[in-house]
């Protein structure tokens, strides 16, 4: 066995993951494989997963991560990794469902919330963005991502308040509170948002009178 196993070490400092894995398979086939011998497998599982994610290959390299992660249930970064590969395929649907599992484990970890947020704002799920950016952000509020995340959220939100008021001082009601509602989703802390609403809102409906 560890023949195997000094043989699959050569190959990855060859850079050849493939050769590597099948050296280890064969060196953890035993009844009772060794625990290094198992984590060094899904070490070369993840390092192949990575070099076919940067070839741009993400259903091959999902299928490494996921091999890593059945070896290493307990290593996050090997489902995460999978949830990325996911989300590189367009299989949002199944993305989500991982990602949602992954936080009934962790609920208390901001970086799954970061990562499902911009999940979100890809598939211009605005409240939800949001939503998640706040909890990450009370989890760790030096969190970088989500303060990345929020700015941009609120940049977005100032944009579209901007174009409500332009909207508005056109006598254009309608496109005015449709934007300032889309600011309000982007950013519904911002008082100023809800009073300019309600104040077109409440112009709108006399002007109809």
């Amino acid at each position: 066995m560890e023949l195997y196993v000094r043989r699959a070490e050569a190959f990855l400092q060859l850079g050849d993951f493939q050769s590597a894995a099948v050296n280890l398979q064969k060196a953890c086939s035993g009844s009772d494989p060794s625990g290094e011998h198992i984590e060094l497998l899904a070490t070369t599982y993840y390092l192949q997963g990575q070099s076919l994610l940067e070839q741009k290959c993400p259903m091959d390299a999902m299928e490494c991560f996921t091999r890593a992660a059945e070896l290493q249930p307990q290593n996050r970064h090997y489902r995460m990794h999978s949830i990325c590969c996911l989300a590189a395929l367009g299989r949002y649907a199944e993305c989500l469902g991982l990602l949602n599992k992954q936080l009934e484990e962790e609920g208390g970890n901001p970086d799954l919330y970061i990562v499902r947020a911009r999940l979100y704002d890809h598939l211009n799920k605005t409240t939800l963005t949001y939503q998640d950016t706040q909890r990450a952000l009370f989890l760790d509020p030096q969190h970088q991502e989500a303060i990345k995340m929020k700015a941009k959220l609120v940049a977005k939100a100032e944009e579209a308040k901007d174009k409500a008021v332009n909207c508005a001082v056109q006598g254009q009601l309608h496109d005015a509170l449709q934007k300032i509602s889309y600011a309000i989703e982007n950013n519904p802390s911002a008082g100023g948002y809800h009073i300019f609403r309600y104040s077109v809102s409440i112009y709108n409906v006399m002007k109809g009178l």
